[in-house]
């Protein structure tokens, strides 16, 4: 048997990122991921904003494409374009960032074992799949929304999550923003995608239900080279009540540190692994386990208004039917609004966009048609 301080489900973003700060502290880390190679196969976009470089670096083998904007249709087809010419997201390949961040975690100091799925965890003991046991002081849930840590500590469930499919088609296009597709005959609770790649491009949709029905009518006539791949997955649409059981907590897309408006979750996962790693490291320097509690403060307090925000929009833009979707991207599309977004759009950190658009009446009053929607999600 082995043993360790600190064991880590799950060598995704958020997983290898607390990974490589605690092994960097000197405390003895080992890295479990299910996978024979960490990212594959790739289940997101992998589109990031910007925001990623202030948790690290992107190298060029990484990076598939610079986006510099964006084209929202409604479902009447209205128009809300927001192009730039700063770069203000980046189409990353997923099975190559997730590998790294891995082996960086490893060339810290941690262990990495792969092709080593969890089944059970019993008196601070994991066993696993391949009969690998493992016993440890603290373990962390970076094993996605269905994570197994979360199932086996009891941890309550995420009741809001949907499903995602994405195809690839191997023709390259010069494009460099990004579609999105609004409407509930379209993608209801959702929306569906196009992003353009390296050499091919993305379409994706994700829905409430039946999301393989809807994708095959959005694809019909959007598709016009050869099918490369498809995958699916699933996407928490809200964080968990509880992230920290006993000796256990959860970080990433297994506590729902997902944004509800894209559907994207590195950045957040990433930020809220630095703060775990930071509340495990004084946990054990402590030799105290109710430390750990401090994580679940100092994440909501860094990040859970953002994601508290985001949950808000969504529940605001599925409140609406098709006319009034349209109507909402028609007065998006005014130049005060368009303006307004290019110089502080956001996709990360919606509160630092409503502290700014206070200040600006002549952008946020031709909303006002839709205030009863808004209270009753406020209120």
């Amino acid at each position: 048997m082995e043993c360790c301080d600190v064991l880590i489900v799950g060598a995704g973003s958020a997983g290898s990122t607390i990974a490589k700060h605690i092994a960097k502290k000197g405390y003895d880390v080992i890295l479990v991921d299910s996978r024979e190679n960490p990212g594959t196969p790739q289940q997101c976009s992998g589109l990031f904003s910007k925001n990623i470089l202030e948790l690290t670096t992107l190298k060029k083998n990484e990076i598939l494409k610079e986006i510099k904007g964006a084209v929202i249709y409604s479902p009447s087809k209205n128009k809300l374009e927001i192009k730039t010419k700063k770069t203000q997201a980046y189409v990353v390949d997923r099975t190559v960032f997730d590998y790294r961040l891995a082996i960086e975690a490893k060339s810290t100091g941690a262990i990495l074992k792969t092709k080593t799925r969890l089944i059970d965890c019993k008196k601070n003991t994991a066993y696993f799949s391949n009969e690998t046991k493992i016993k440890y002081k603290i373990i962390v849930g970076a094993d996605g929304p269905n994570s197994t840590v979360a199932k086996i500590y009891e941890y309550p469930k995420l009741e809001k999550k949907i499903v995602g499919i994405i195809n690839l088609y191997d023709k390259t296009q010069k494009q460099d923003f990004v579609e999105l597709y609004l409407g509930n005959k379209v993608a209801p609770g959702f929306f569906a995608w196009k992003i353009p790649r390296k050499t091919d491009y993305e379409l994706g949709i994700a829905t409430e239900l039946n999301t393989k029905k809807f994708f095959e009518k959005f694809k019909k006539n959007k598709t016009f080279a050869k099918n490369i791949s498809t995958t699916a997955g699933v996407i928490p649409l809200e964080c968990r009540k509880i992230t920290v059981i006993k000796n256990s907590l959860l970080v990433g897309d297994a506590a729902g540190h997902t944004k509800a408006t894209t559907g994207g979750g590195v950045v957040m996962g990433m930020r809220a692994a630095t703060i775990a790693a930071n509340c495990v490291c004084d946990a054990l320097k402590n030799d105290n386990l109710k430390l750990l509690k401090s994580y679940e403060k100092l994440w909501r307090k860094e990040i859970g208004r953002d994601l508290k925000y985001a949950q808000m929009f969504r529940k605001f833009l599925n409140s609406l039917n098709d006319k009034q979707l349209d109507k909402f991207v028609y007065i998006s599309s005014r130049k005060e609004v368009t303006d307004f977004l290019k110089k502080h759009g956001d996709m990360d950190y919606p509160n630092k966009i409503i502290k700014k658009l206070i200040l600006k009446p002549r952008v946020w009053l031709p909303y006002v048609v839709f205030i009863k929607k808004i209270l009753n999600i406020i209120i």
